[in-house]
């Protein structure tokens, strides 16, 4: 096993705000992902961090899918990719620019990426973060979220060389 997971849910009764000082949640665009691809070299480990086809990925591994980020200025300081399936809602990634940590951007962006899978008819929304990266769960459980019981394990499998070919 490489690494456990905490499993969190909202049941998106009480949303947080979506909005925070000096800061402007837009539509990411093709021009942003440049600047997304380095932040989330910041926020992640290598083992988690998003090349170009792990962001589409993540945009696509729901039928709906918002792509928002966090600017202060032109600065895209953080950003949210969020999906739904049927009535179940998926954070699928969230990172702000450890500079701008403590400021409400992270906040403002769930709370974004709540609103949205509230309006298309969610009941609930799911999101995982490593068991070390505490301050990420203090603030999922801040706003809302609970633990589910089982988690999940992240495994990996080494291929040998010959098999790789």
């Amino acid at each position: 096993m490489h690494e456990r997971l905490h499993l969190l849910r909202h049941d998106l009764f009480a949303l947080p705000s979506a909005s925070a000082p000096s800061t402007q949640l837009r539509r990411g665009r093709a021009r942003d992902v440049g600047a997304v691809l380095d932040l989330d070299g910041l926020a992640f480990d290598s083992f988690w961090r998003f090349d170009l086809n792990g962001l589409l990925d993540a945009r696509h591994a729901t039928p709906r899918s918002r792509f928002r980020v966090a600017c202060i200025g032109d600065r895209v300081v953080g950003y949210h990719v969020a999906g739904v399936a049927r009535r179940l809602g998926y954070l699928q990634r969230l990172a702000v620019h450890p500079e701008f940590h403590g400021n409400g951007i992270g906040t403002a962006l769930i709370g974004d990426a709540l609103q949205w899978c509230r309006r298309r008819g969610c009941e609930s929304v799911l999101v995982n973060t490593q068991e070390i990266n505490q301050r990420a769960l203090a603030l999922y459980r801040h706003l809302g979220f609970s633990d589910e019981p089982t988690g999940l394990a992240v495994l990996t499998l080494n291929v040998p060389e010959s098999l790789d070919k």
